[in-house]
C-alpha cells in the first residue's frame, strides 16, 4: 500500500488506524443491545464502553503529536476541526431527525424539540428530555463529540503559547483543573457539568503518550504486547465495576485504554511491516461508522423482523449481533467512500485522509536520528476525525 514503506515520506500510523477500527466496533457492539431485538440479552455489553475511552486517548495523542512544534495557527486549527467534525455530523443528525419524524413509533425516545435541535446541531451540551440526567444530543452517540469539540477549544488556546514545554504544561494543567472541578458531585448545569467531566483526563493521557513517543519507540515489542494484554485484562477483571461516567470510569476504563494505546504504539514498527488493508479501511471509516451505526442497527432490526426471527428472547437473539455489525460496517464503508471522503476532498483539498506519521525507527541509529528530529516535528495534521463514542 502506498506510503507505508520507509523512505516514501509519510506513512499511515497503522496502530492507531487498527485501534480506531476496533474501538468503533466496540461501540457498535455496546449499542446493538439498545435495540429492542437484543435488549434482553446483553452478555458482555459493557466491554463496548471502553471503545469511547480508547478514542479519547487517541484524540489527545493525535492533537499533540500533530501540533507540538506548531506556533500559532489557532484559527486554521479550529477551522480544520470544524470541517472535520460538523458537516458529516450534520448529515447524520438530519437523517436521524427525519427518520424520527417519519417513524415516531420506532424512535420514540428521540428528543426532538426546537431547543434540542439547535443545541444538537451546534454540539452544545444540554440535558435530554427522555433520558433524564443525561447530557445527550438528539443522536445520542454525539455526546462524545460535544466533549471533543470542547477539548479542541481548550487545546487551540495552547497554540498561542510559543514554547513547546510551556504549551504542554498549560494544556495538561487546564484539562486537569477542569476535571478536578467536575470530580465528585460537580456542577449541575449541562454546560459546566460536561466541560468539567473527569473524562478530560483521558485526553491528557493521550497527550502524555505523544510527549513520550520517542521513549515508546525504544520499548521492546514484547512489553507493548504485555501492555495491551494487561489493559484488556483489567477491563475483564473490573467488568462488574464499569460505570458510564465520572472519575470511576477514568480509573476503570481510562487507565486500561491508555495501556492499550501505548502498547499499540510500541508495536507500530511491527504492524507497519504487514499492514492489513481491510483494518486500515475500517479505521478510515471509523467516524462514518460511529455516526451511522444507530441507523444501521435499526435497519438490521427491520431485516431481522422481516425474517420473523425472535426478538428479546435471550440467547436466541445472539445471531442478531453479527448481522447488525455486518450491516453497520457495510453502511460505514459506503458512507465513507461516497460521502465523507468526497466531502473532505472538497472542504480540505489536496490533503490526504488518515493519520500519517513517518515510519518509526527500529535500529539504534534510526532512534538517534529520531531524537534529533522527533516524529512530531514532521507529522502531518490528521484528517481522520474522532469517532469518539457510547
Amino acid at each position: 500500500m502506498k506510503g507505508l514503506s520507509r523512505g516514501q515520506g509519510l506513512s499511515t500510523l497503522v496502530s492507531i488506524q487498527y485501534l480506531r477500527a476496533a474501538a468503533a466496533i466496540m461501540v457498535v457492539y455496546y449499542h446493538i443491545f439498545s435495540n429492542h431485538v437484543a435488549e434482553h440479552w446483553a452478555g458482555g455489553r459493557n466491554f463496548g464502553l471502553s471503545g469511547v475511552d480508547i478514542f479519547f486517548v487517541i484524540s489527545g495523542f493525535i492533537m499533540w503529536t500533530s501540533t507540538s512544534h506548531q506556533r500559532g495557527g489557532l484559527v486554521k486549527f479550529l477551522r480544520r476541526r470544524v470541517y472535520r467534525i460538523y458537516p458529516l455530523w450534520w448529515i447524520a443528525l438530519t437523517v436521524w431527525i427525519l427518520i424520527r419524524l417519519a417513524l415516531p413509533d420506532r424512535l420514540h425516545n428521540a428528543d426532538v424539540t426546537p431547543y434540542s435541535v439547535i443545541c444538537s446541531y451546534l454540539l452544545i451540551p444540554h440535558y435530554h428530555r427522555v433520558f433524564l440526567g443525561h447530557i445527550w444530543p438528539i443522536l445520542v452517540p454525539g455526546w462524545t463529540l460535544q466533549l471533543e469539540v470542547f477539548f479542541y477549544l481548550v487545546f487551540s488556546l495552547s497554540l498561542l503559547i510559543p514554547r513547546r514545554a510551556a504549551r504542554l504544561a498549560a494544556v495538561i494543567a487546564a484539562l486537569c483543573i477542569l476535571a478536578a472541578l467536575g470530580t465528585g458531585h460537580g456542577p449541575e448545569g449541562a454546560l459546566l457539568r460536561a466541560y468539567t467531566s473527569p473524562l478530560l483526563l483521558e485526553f491528557v493521557a493521550g497527550i502524555g503518550l505523544a510527549a513520550l513517543l520517542p521513549l515508546l519507540q525504544r520499548v521492546p515489542a514484547g512489553l507493548g504486547s504485555t501492555a495491551i494484554a494487561l489493559g484488556i485484562g483489567l477491563i475483564i477483571l473490573n467488568y462488574g465495576l464499569i460505570v458510564e461516567s465520572g472519575i470511576g470510569r477514568v480509573l476503570i476504563l481510562g487507565i486500561p485504554a491508555t495501556m492499550i494505546v501505548g502498547g499499540a504504539l510500541v508495536l507500530e514498527p511491527l504492524l507497519a511491516r504487514w499492514p492489513n488493508p481491510l483494518l486500515l479501511l475500517f479505521g478510515d471509516a471509523s467516524y462514518s461508522l460511529y455516526l451511522t451505526h444507530s441507523v444501521a442497527i435499526a435497519a438490521a432490526a427491520v431485516i431481522w423482523e422481516k425474517l420473523h426471527l425472535p426478538s428479546g428472547s435471550g440467547i436466541a437473539t445472539t445471531p442478531f449481533i453479527p448481522l447488525a455489525l455486518l450491516v453497520c460496517l457495510v453502511c460505514s464503508v459506503l458512507v465513507y467512500r461516497w460521502v465523507e471522503k468526497p466531502l473532505l476532498g472538497w472542504l480540505l483539498p489536496n490533503k490526504r485522509s488518515g493519520t500519517h506519521i513517518p515510519a518509526l525507527p527500529t535500529t539504534a541509529l534510526e532512534v538517534a536520528t529520531a531524537e534529533a528530529q522527533p516524529p512530531s516535528a514532521i507529522l502531518s495534521e490528521p484528517e481522520q476525525g474522532p469517532p469518539s463514542p457510547a
